[in-house]
């Protein structure tokens, strides 16, 4: 699943990358260009640990699957929240302060939000590694919550249709 979820990924960011050059070179001067090699480090590791944060939320979504037979509308709601949650609406800082820092414990900020805001030099390089290391813990339970959740929907499993 994983490497079919790369080469998904790697067409549609060629793709993406072609674009963003061909703006740059369009627009060019109008750009915010950040050499800082750690910001650009840490912004790397986000956004390859972001990616597989995504791919881990919607296995767990899929595995949902064991127990209810429909779960497209589900699987659109959370990609709304996600969504939402991370930034890809509209910056998250401008959410109530309350729901902004409990926002930061979750890995959502972390998969748009912050990787621009460290690119923007908005927020300093030791607040980028704390939500990189706050990526890490959440790819860790996501992992351990697929195992546990895999295990029990096995136990569960019934086959439909043919």
């Amino acid at each position: 699943m994983i490497t079919l979820s790369i080469g998904r990924a790697f067409v549609a960011t060629l793709s993406g990358v072609a674009t963003a050059i061909a703006m740059i070179f369009i627009f060019y001067g109008k750009f915010i260009i950040n050499f800082n090699i750690f910001n650009i480090l840490v912004i790397s590791g986000i956004l390859i640990f972001g990616y597989f944060v995504r791919l881990f939320l919607a296995i767990l979504i899929g595995l949902i699957s064991f127990w209810i037979v429909e779960i497209d509308g589900l699987y659109n709601f959370c990609n709304i929240i996600i969504r939402f949650l991370s930034g890809s609406y509209f910056p998250v800082s401008l959410l109530p302060v309350a729901i902004f820092k409990i926002n930061l414990f979750f890995p959502f900020a972390y998969l748009i939000f912050m990787p621009a805001q460290l690119y923007l030099n908005k927020i300093n390089l030791r607040e980028g590694i704390f939500g990189f290391i706050i990526e890490i813990m959440w790819l860790i339970i996501l992992y351990i919550l697929l195992r546990v959740i895999w295990k029990f929907g096995l136990k569960k499993y019934e086959s439909v249709g043919i």
